[in-house]
């Protein structure tokens, strides 16, 4: 199984645990089975640790940049640098990177060529005008005591509300930059829902662009119910 690599220069003596990754904004990536291997010089030269999530690879974390690529992560205050990498004949893909337990999805081809499943968010009722969520809810009960769905579970709270801002009446009619940058966050976070991805992962592989595929993932996130009944409305059905 393939999965990624991560270089975390400074002290080779001090290795990379459980407590460390929330510190790391890695959390999304590594569970609590760390391997760690110390290197004297790794990307950029420097010294430090590669880690790797040992349940998600079939390969050890070491340095050979002759077999791997690399590249430096977004800065972080507070942390020390950071690169990201994987082995170039064990590049990870949608499989070897996806979660347990996924949303509901619809596959997408994505700039890499590759499959990946986007979780289906939310529904537009006709008859309220509202988007309704389409996310795990807990069980909660109405006026006359039956049990209804209630609010979303706290663990996809967040994915509500980074892909809230693209469903909005106003999306599209403001700063195109920050339209722009509105769409990107909401395509992410859909993805790390299923994966353990963040932007990082996805830009190292080449799986975002702005092109039709992130658009075909924003509208199955909020309309796949819409886009299936014009699909088989297409097919004659």
């Amino acid at each position: 199984m393939s999965n990624f690599l991560y270089f975390k220069s400074g002290d080779t003596r001090k290795v990379v645990t459980k407590d460390d990754v929330a510190e790391l904004g890695l959390e999304y990536a590594l569970g609590a089975s760390i391997e760690n291997r110390e290197v004297t010089a790794g990307p950029g030269g420097q010294k430090g640790v590669v880690f790797c999530d040992s349940l998600r690879s079939d390969r050890p974390a070491g340095y050979f940049p002759d077999k791997q690529t690399w590249r430096e992560m977004p800065a972080r205050d507070g942390r020390p640098p950071l690169y990201i990498g994987y082995w170039n004949d064990a590049k990870p893909t949608p499989e070897s990177l996806a979660r347990e337990g996924r949303l509901k999805s619809v596959p997408v081809i994505m700039a890499d060529d590759q499959p990946w499943r986007i979780p289906i968010v939310r529904q537009f009722n006709e008859e309220t005008g509202e988007y309704e969520s389409k996310l795990p809810a807990y069980l909660d009960y109405d006026e006359h005591g039956n049990a209804v769905r209630g609010r979303t579970l706290d663990c996809y709270q967040s994915l509500w509300d980074l892909t809230a801002p693209v469903v909005e009446p106003d999306f599209g009619t403001g700063d195109p930059n920050e339209d722009e940058l509105k769409l990107f966050t909401a395509a992410v976070a859909l993805l790390q829902a299923n994966y353990a991805v963040a932007l990082p992962e996805l830009a190292i592989l080449g799986v975002l662009a702005a092109d039709d595929s992130i658009v075909a993932a924003i509208q199955i996130h909020c309309r796949y119910d819409q886009l299936l009944r014009l699909t088989q409305q297409d097919s004659g059905e």
